[in-house]
Order: C-alpha cells, then sequence, then structure tokens
C-alpha cells in the first residue's frame, strides 16, 4: 500500500558496512537526502525559505559564505572553492547531531540525523503570532527552529542499544566513518540535481550532549576527567579543544578574558584513535572544532539546574514556615499562582526539597528535571520574585538577584537575534553571560566560606565561559559572529523521540531498526504535503 500509492517519502534506503556480515543496519545516507530534495525542488528547505526561489537561495547561502569567511579563512571549504571543486552560492552549511532517546522497555534508541544550518527563525511565541508578520530581508539568516522537525531535520540512522554496544560496539565506529564519509562526498564529489547542476553540503560543525561529542570524537578529554574528590590528582583535561582541567590549568578560572586555558587552543591532539571525520572539510590545524558546544544542554539542562536548585534553597529558608517542607509548600504556591497569573505551564505542580535533590544540607542543590523549558520558566519566576521582593539582609540572594536579571537578558537577546551577531549584540550578549558567571563564582565563595554547600561548580561552567568569551573576543575584533542558538538542539531533541517513540511500536528483534526507518518515512510524508514542500499525486 504504501509503495502503490506513495504514502512515504521516496528517500533511498542503504545498507550500513560493518565488520559483521550479518549486521544489516538501514541507513539514509546524506547524499540520498539532498537527491531526494534536488529532485522534488525542496532545495530552499537547506537555505531558510518557505518556497523554491533559486536565485535568492543562490544570493542567500554567497552571503552566508561571505560572512563566514570572515569568522573562518583558513575553512578547507574556501581551498574547494579556489581549486574549482564547488561554487559556493550552490553550497548549503549542515549539522550533524546524535543523541539517545528512549526505546523499548526503557533502552536507549540512538538517533543520528542531520540539518541545515540555515533556518526560518526561533518559534515565535504567543505575544509574536499575534503582532503584524514583517517581511524578512531578502539575504535573512536566521536559526533553524520553526516548523516540524520532520520537515528541517534528516534521519541517517537509527540504533537500539544493543545494535552498537556489547558484541556490535564496532558499528558505532562503523556508523561514524560512514557519517564521515558521507559528509566527504557531499562536500567533495557534490550531487546532481535534474538539470544537469552541481549542489554541495558543508558539514560545519557536530553537536549534541556532551557525552555524544565524547563518544562520537573518540576524546581523551571530557567531563570524565573532572577532580571528583578532595586531593585527587587529574592530568587529561576536560576539553577536547583546549587543555582546561590540567595541572596548572583550572576550568573554574571564570573572572577573566584572559583565563590561563585561552593560550592552549588546539594545542594537544584529543583523540584517543585517528578520527574518521579528519575528511570532512574544517579549519585547518583545528579538527577539534568540528565538534561544538550545544548551549541547550550546556545552560538549560547544565548549568541553570544547578543555579535554580540552589536559589530555590536559599528562597526556602526566608519563608515564613517552621520547617523546610512548609517553608517549600508556601514557595510552591508562589510558584504555581504566578504560573497560572502569567499564562505559563507550570510542568511540576509542586516544588519541594526533592525537586532539587536537596534531602540534606549536606548536598548540592540541583534540579532533578529532564525538561529545557522547565528551566527557562523557573528562571522567569525567579526574576519575577526578585523585582517583587527585597533581601536586604541576604547578600547571597542580592548576588542571585544580579545573576537572574544578567543571564535572562543574555538569553533573551539571543532568541530575539538572527543567525549572524552584530557588535553590539555580541557585546550584549557576552557582557551579560559574563557577568552571570562571575556573580555565580562570587556565590559559590561565599557559600563556601559560610559552610554551605550550593553553587556548585561543575565542569558546564567551562563550555559556558567559552561560549561567552568567543563572542566577546569577536566583538573586539568587529567580526560578525554565529549566534550560540545556531547550533543548539532544542529542535533536534524534539526530533529525537519521534523515531525512539516509533521503536516503541514496532515489533523487536534484528529487524527492528529497518521498520523504524521505515515508518519514520512514512510519518514524514504527511509533514512534508502539510509544509507545501511536496504536493501529492492526483
Amino acid at each position: 500500500m504504501v509503495n502503490k500509492y506513495s504514502l512515504a517519502l521516496p528517500v533511498k534506503r542503504s545498507i550500513l558496512e560493518t565488520e559483521d556480515p550479518w549486521v544489516k543496519i538501514p541507513i539514509l545516507k546524506m547524499e540520498d537526502w539532498a537527491d531526494f530534495m534536488l529532485r522534488n525542488n525542496c532545495w530552499h528547505v537547506l537555505c531558510g525559505l518557505v518556497r523554491p526561489d533559486p536565485e535568492r537561495e543562490r544570493a542567500i547561502l554567497a552571503s552566508f559564505w561571505s560572512k563566514f569567511r570572515q569568522l573562518n579563512p583558513d575553512h578547507d571549504v574556501f581551498k574547494l572553492e579556489s581549486a574549482g571543486r564547488l561554487l559556493l552560492h550552490n553550497t548549503a552549511p549542515v549539522v550533524l547531531h546524535g543523541d539517545e532517546g528512549c526505546g523499548r522497555k526503557h533502552t536507549a534508541y540512538l538517533v543520528v540525523s542531520f540539518r541545515g544550518l540555515l533556518g526560518r527563525g526561533i518559534q515565535a511565541g504567543e505575544r509574536e503570532k499575534c503582532q503584524k508578520a514583517v517581511k524578512k530581508p531578502y539575504l535573512k539568516q536566521l536559526c533553524n527552529y520553526r516548523g516540524h522537525s520532520y520537515t528541517s531535520r534528516f534521519m541517517v540512522a537509527g540504533l537500539r542499544k544493543c545494535d552498537y554496544t556489547g558484541e556490535n560496539s564496532n558499528v558505532f565506529s562503523a556508523l561514524m566513518s560512514s557519517c564521515a564519509k558521507q559528509a566527504e562526498s557531499v562536500a567533495t564529489t557534490g550531487i546532481q540535481d535534474p538539470e544537469g547542476n552541481k549542489r554541495w553540503m558543508i558539514m560545519l560543525h557536530i553537536t549534541g550532549d556532551w557525552p555524544w561529542l565524547h563518544k562520537s570524537g573518540h576524546f581523551k578529554r571530557s567531563f570524565h576527567n573532572a577532580q571528583k574528590k578532595k586531593g585527587q590528582m587529574v592530568f587529561h583535561g576536560i576539553c577536547h579543544e583546549c587543555r582546561a582541567g590540567q595541572l596548572g590549568i583550572p576550568f573554574e578560572q571564570v573572572s577573566t578574558t584572559r583565563p590561563l586555558w585561552a593560550n592552549t587552543l588546539f594545542e594537544e591532539d584529543p583523540f584517543t584513535q585517528p578520527s574518521p571525520f579528519v575528511v570532512v572539510p574544517h579549519v585547518s590545524g583545528k579538527l577539534p572544532n568540528l565538534w561544538t558546544w550545544d548551549f541547550f544542554h550546556t545552560w538549560h539542562l547544565g548549568v541553570a539546574k544547578r543555579f535554580i536548585g540552589s536559589i530555590l534553597a536559599l528562597l526556602s529558608t526566608v519563608e515564613a514556615a517552621s520547617n523546610v517542607d512548609d517553608r517549600f509548600s508556601a514557595l510552591s504556591d508562589r510558584y504555581k499562582q504566578w504560573c497560572s497569573s502569567n499564562g505559563y505551564r507550570a510542568h511540576i505542580q509542586k516544588l519541594t526539597k526533592e525537586t532539587i535533590g536537596w534531602q540534606t544540607t549536606g548536598q548540592f542543590p540541583c534540579g532533578i528535571w529532564h525538561k529545557g523549558e522547565l528551566s527557562t520558566v523557573m528562571m522567569d519566576f525567579l526574576e519575577s520574585q526578585f523585582m517583587l521582593r527585597s533581601f536586604p539582609d541576604q547578600p547571597l540572594l542580592e548576588l542571585c538577584r544580579q545573576a537572574t536579571m544578567a543571564i535572562n537578558a543574555c538569553v533573551r537577546t539571543m532568541y530575539k537575534a538572527d543567525l549572524w551577531l552584530n557588535k553590539s549584540q555580541c557585546l550584549e550578549i557576552s557582557g551579560n553571560g559574563l557577568r552571570f558567571i562571575r556573580r555565580f563564582e562570587e556565590l559559590a565563595k561565599q557559600s563556601k566560606d559560610q559552610g554551605k554547600n550550593l553553587f556548585e561548580f561543575a565542569p558546564k561552567i567551562h563550555p559556558l565561559q567559552k561560549i561567552f568569551l568567543r563572542l566577546h573576543w569577536g566583538a573586539n575584533q568587529n567580526i560578525e559572529q554565529l549566534n550560540p542558538l545556531s547550533v543548539s538542539v532544542q529542535q533536534c531533541e524534539d526530533f529525537i523521540s519521534r523515531p525512539s517513540r516509533l521503536s516503541r511500536r514496532v515489533t523487536g528483534g534484528h529487524r527492528a531498526p529497518e521498520r523504524v526507518t521505515d515508518r519514520y518515512l512514512m510519518a514524514s510524508y504527511p509533514q512534508w504535503i502539510a509544509a507545501g514542500y511536496l504536493v501529492r499525486p492526483g
């Protein structure tokens, strides 16, 4: 029925080549996705447009690479252009992403996908939807968030946990090698459209949470190497780009714009084995830069959870109640009332000491939620509390107020901005971001001096600092910078959950990945029709 009535996306399915000929993992190659889009006149999807417009597509891509040349003049894409091997106005920038969702029986289901760096912007809120639409510039370049994730993200492979671990551990390496070869192919060989013209794609970054970066890059330096107890000696460091975390080069040095690790960028090879991604065009001598930090996991599901947990612990102490449970109950009532009054979804119905993992004062508070939107809602709630209430006798809460205002202003500026940030935007975002980090450091110091286990200094403070410092350094050079949200994965997280959900609805066994791939192509088809990208045959 599916084949007879064309009820699925007509994307060619290939088989991943592994050491074991009996292991057959279906994959959807990047070149086959590109071929599908060109055959159906959908190249505009990778250019951030809603409708095909070949002249505008070429103009947007040419403008993008012109700006990117200022940022990374040594990137291999410009060498390919100089050699006549590609045309920049026909070359789309893409990003590779990987993460694990929840499969059958609560086991992990790995989904690897790619997407265009250019998109239709960040999804408008309810207030913005009511306003009159503003016509975007001819050469608009926006982040890739709006639209259904099935129409903006493209699955490469989906694997059950047992397919790439244990006896099948070689499958993951084979998948990474396949992704590297695909990225090389679409960058150097290109894809031919029906009119005989060549198109190319350049994979600029690999993004995802820190465990994914560590595993896909085979790095010897990651958060796993952070000091876990007093007196422990650390040698490898925590960052694949620099030597932060090694002896004499602390990653906790956040009160300066020139930390010691800044002079060690790309000094040491971070790979435990030769990387297959060396064949992918990248900035010469900076292959580790291919794996980039994701703001969503760094802030919303990282530093923010520790920051919010510590503030809630402090706010609970100023509530007028006799015990900790009653104090959190009063704080919870404030939160629910605020959500109701301001039209926010509460996500959690009750704030307790368990919500922040603070069963005893000997523990560092940290939010236990796994939904990034809850961190955003909680930060808005905390800002409102600091605007309505003052705490003159609580110096820690005054620092919390300053830090909250700073990071909220920073994030709002990013969400309102386009793909490229000018100098003033870079200075505003980096200024507020670095101000937050300095306040966070001061909060950690004062809490320690007072014998309070608050504001834990976790390794994720390092990538957060690095994100802001890059904008700060770029602004000083008067070079436009990419919005950190351009490689963030909020929409990718939505996409990951969809094939993972499909994996829970198919029969288990070695054919499960094949069935999930088929159902994914079937589920994507009506979304492409609804978006107007495809026309259903009569």
